[in-house]
């Protein structure tokens, strides 16, 4: 065998980048695991996830963020985010249901939904595209903003708490476990 790419070296020497690092391959063993299919698609998210994390190309936190809901969707679970869930109307999105499958408009909102900011929003669709001129955008703020998450003291920004949230639940939603790495990150 011939190593074509190693990224240990460089994500171990950064904290941030390792504890992303066990997000994304946790990731990965519960939704391969189970399948014992082969999973290319997967692979190669995973390898460019370590690879960004490695290179230090954006903010740790959000690539792990970004491949939990890209893994999510490529294996069939992605939310529906342009048009509400009930009704199918495209305009006045503004609450999130994990439970319900995506966004949804005022009118049809459920007790579970989860108001977002259309900049929360944008950034949720940033992740799940992979569209890193926008998450790099809001990348001075994103470390401060996901790591105020588990103390609830966001002075401001709550953009990326409501995404850190969202990832969170729909990870643990559709894998049907908590995904551990995440929850560590707060503590």
């Amino acid at each position: 065998a011939v190593s074509i790419g190693s990224y240990a070296a460089e994500i171990c020497l950064d904290f941030d980048a390792y504890s992303a690092a066990n997000v994304i391959v946790e990731t990965a063993d519960k939704l391969v695991s189970t399948e014992h299919e082969r999973a290319r698609d997967q692979y190669l998210l995973v390898i460019g996830a370590l690879n960004a994390l490695s290179k230090h190309a954006h903010e740790p936190l959000t690539i792990a963020r970004s491949y939990v809901m890209r893994a999510l969707a490529i294996a069939g679970w992605a939310p529906r985010l342009d048009s509400c869930v009930v009704c199918a109307r495209r305009d006045e999105l503004a609450y999130f249901s994990t439970l319900s499958g995506g966004m949804m408009c005022l009118s049809d909102r459920t007790p579970d939904a989860t108001r977002l900011s259309p900049e929360a929003y944008r950034r949720l669709r940033a992740l799940i595209a992979g569209d890193w001129s926008t998450l790099d955008e809001a990348g001075a703020e994103s470390t401060a903003a996901w790591a105020e998450d588990a103390a609830g003291e966001t002075h401001g920004r709550q953009e990326w708490p409501a995404v850190a949230r969202i990832v969170e639940e729909w990870g643990e939603y559709y894998l049907e476990r908590p995904i551990r790495s995440l929850r560590l990150l707060h503590s």
